[in-house]
């Protein structure tokens, strides 16, 4: 059970390394975003960065707020 007295905010970074990621950005951080208030998680923020010349990369850094850092693990069902 989460305790909402002890939530801090926690990052979760989604990167894109190529333009043949471009098809599938929207599903990917829409997936970790769904993940995430599944693990009952509330998201505060997406903001997005760039960085790199060739090739040219692209992260989503997704804030949200939660009772412990979710691990990668935990999004894909497997526990802590």
């Amino acid at each position: 059970m989460e305790n909402k007295n002890y939530r801090s905010r926690y990052l979760k970074v989604v990167v894109f390394n190529s333009t043949n990621d471009i098809g599938r950005i929207e599903s990917t951080v829409n997936h970790t975003v769904d993940s995430l208030k599944a693990a009952h998680a509330k998201i505060v923020s997406i903001t997005t960065n760039i960085y790199g010349i060739s090739p040219m990369n692209l992260l989503y850094n997704i804030i949200y707020e939660a009772d412990h850092a979710i691990s990668d693990a935990e999004l894909a069902g497997k526990g802590k």
